[in-house]
């Protein structure tokens, strides 16, 4: 099986100034291209940073049996290359496009919660017709973003230019699961805190560590199962980000339809091979996963 592994940090010729966020896409790069080339039968093609990349992108999707997309959710890029390869003919491990256009969508995704009854924060578009539904702080983020790109707890004076959302400020531990599904089963891996900085106003992600402790990892699946299991089309690999409230309820935050930098512990914490799992998860199949009793903390 010859397989297309796409990391858009590493293929743009348009991410200059973002060098740390193209160290992380190598990161994660090399580590899904390493499990990936681990198992037999199976072969990698990528791209490099090129000046026609959607050229390059249809040749790859082409020559290849399956593509795996790892893209930022913003400016429509993760659902702008999963299009290029429905539109060469190739086959997706990924989510439908519809799944992919209402996760980027924060202030759809949290309609679509708040309908199927999953606990999600009050979501509203920024700036607001009235006053805000809810008291205390507030977090603005962009409506379609990533990696706490342009997140900031409170309004601040200057906004960077696009489309944003407002939600209440809640107080627990950032948690995310990720989940690999496939025709027949949806297969969580091991829950990841997050560690969210805030310097100035402005919310930074600075990484996480695994394992929580096992009351703690339950509530993130519960959560997390229950976010995915309410929007219809997800597939593949799939990470669910979570508030554990101080007050003992557990909130939806987002979902990333796609590999995401907890992949890199996760795999180190795994005595499985997590690519090798994720295609029988894709073909039908159930892994069996075991997980070292380490600890691991890990950076951006």
């Amino acid at each position: 099986m010859r397989v297309f592994l796409y990391e858009f940090m590493c293929a743009s010729s348009h991410t200059v100034g973002h060098e740390s966020l193209r160290a992380e896409g190598e990161a994660m790069m090399r580590a899904a291209r390493q499990d990936l080339e681990a198992i037999p039968g199976v072969s990698v093609e990528i791209i490099l940073p090129i000046a026609n990349e959607s050229a390059e992108f249809a040749n790859c999707v082409r020559s290849t049996d399956l593509s795996i997309i790892v893209a930022p959710e913003s400016d429509g890029i993760l659902f702008d290359r999963c299009e290029w390869v429905r539109a060469a003919g190739g086959t997706l491990l990924g989510s439908t496009a519809e799944a992919i256009r209402l996760c980027t969508d924060k202030l759809a995704l949290g309609k679509c919660w708040s309908n199927a009854g999953v606990l999600t924060p009050t979501t509203c578009e920024w700036p607001l017709e009235r006053a805000l539904p809810f008291t205390g702080d507030a977090v603005l983020k962009p409506r379609d973003g990533a990696g706490c790109v342009d997140t900031f707890r409170g309004v601040p004076a200057n906004l960077p230019n696009g489309r944003f959302i407002v939600q209440p400020w809640i107080d627990g531990i950032s948690a995310s699961v990720s989940f690999m599904i496939g025709p027949s089963s949806c297969v969580n891996l091991l829950p990841v805190s997050q560690r969210i900085v805030e310097r100035s106003g402005k919310l930074h992600y600075a990484g996480g560590q695994l394992p929580l402790d096992e009351e703690t990892a339950k509530r993130a699946i519960r959560v997390g199962l229950q976010a995915v299991q309410a929007v219809r089309g997800l597939a593949g690999y799939v990470g669910v980000d979570v508030i554990l409230g101080d007050d003992g309820r557990d909130w939806a935050i987002e979902i990333n339809p796609r590999i995401t930098t907890s992949y890199i512990a996760l795999r180190r914490a795994c005595q499985t091979n997590l690519m090798e799992a994720l295609l029988q998860v894709w073909n039908g199949q159930t892994p069996t996963l075991a997980w070292r009793d380490e600890t691991i903390s890990f950076t951006p």
